[in-house]
C-alpha cells in the first residue's frame, strides 16, 4: 500500500474506543505480530 500526500486513513472504531489522530502521533498496524504499516502523521 502507497500512501501519498493529501491521502486519509479512516481508523473506524466501535461507540467506545480510539480517540481520533492528532499531529506527530506514531501509528503502526500489524498482522500476527508482522508489523506492516509504521508511521508519523505530519
Amino acid at each position: 500500500m502507497t500512501l501519498t500526500p493529501g491521502d486519509m486513513i479512516f481508523t473506524g472504531t466501535p461507540a467506545t474506543g480510539a480517540g481520533e489522530t492528532f499531529k506527530e502521533d506514531h501509528l503502526q498496524a500489524s498482522i500476527e505480530g508482522e508489523l506492516l504499516l509504521d508511521f508519523k502523521m505530519i
